[in-house]
């Protein structure tokens, strides 16, 4: 542990900013982290965090696009309440009660018409293009989504949203899931808003876009791991 932990490939760069996480150094598949730490980390935020002053390891399956703030929320609240007091009761009973209360309710609300039709949007490295079908205003919504990416990489995946309710399909073999995966769709209208979310159950990946319908065209805003959108205010082409 301790040759595979030490610094074998300096990654500093000259950085002269505050001390990162990013540039404390390589060894065996390990990267070294402030306060003493390293760390093995994947996509989106899969960290296993060890301190050995502390005895400690964290470990997070997460599904995150700034997975340096997680990992200094690792740092400031996981590693740093090792050294607290213990809480009274009365902190004890809030803190569970915290815990039984936490959700993450789906979108509800009934749309006035169906959505079908394609969106596209265009960015420097490729294009997104987005399939909306839909018999009714109640019933579901199936999302076909192709990722081209340059130059001429294709990913096309399916995703069933059933109204105010989670739907499951299957994907088959994927780039980033070579044996497959479930996933979770479900949409509401809120304000005149499409409210879109995907969960899978197998893996990080994740969606939660919002579709604005204004008078020069359809708008997203995203937050989204692995599946798209990222960002605010990202006007598509086409309508539905």
């Amino acid at each position: 542990v301790e040759n595979a932990s030490s610094i074998h490939i300096d990654n500093y760069n000259h950085d002269e900013g505050e001390p990162s996480d990013w540039n404390q150094g390589y060894g065996y598949q390990m990267w070294r982290c402030r306060y003493g730490r390293f760390r093995g980390d994947g996509m989106f935020g899969q960290y296993c965090v060890l301190d050995r002053e502390k005895d400690m390891v964290v470990v997070c399956n997460a599904g995150c696009n700034d997975i340096a703030k997680e990992l200094n929320w690792i740092h400031e609240y996981l590693f740093d309440a090792a050294d607290m007091e213990e809480g009274t009761e009365e902190e004890k009973q809030e803190l569970q009660s915290l815990l039984r209360d936490l959700a993450y309710p789906v979108p509800q609300g009934k749309g006035e018409r169906a959505v079908n039709g394609l969106l596209t949007f265009r960015y420097e490295e490729g294009e997104i293009n987005l399939a909306f079908a839909q018999q009714d205003a109640d019933s579901d919504i199936v999302l076909t989504t192709e990722i081209i990416a340059l130059p001429g990489e294709t990913a096309k995946l399916d995703i069933v949203f059933g109204q105010g309710e989670f739907r499951t399909i299957r994907w088959g073999k994927t780039p980033f899931a070579p044996n497959g995966m479930e996933v979770m769709g479900a949409y509401g209208w809120q304000d005149g808003k499409l409210c879109m979310v995907a969960r899978t159950k197998e893996g990080p990946y994740s969606m939660d876009n919002v579709f604005r319908f204004e008078e020069d065209g359809v708008y997203v805003d995203g937050c989204s791991v692995g599946i798209p959108f990222v960002g605010e205010n990202l006007k598509l082409e086409g309508s539905i």
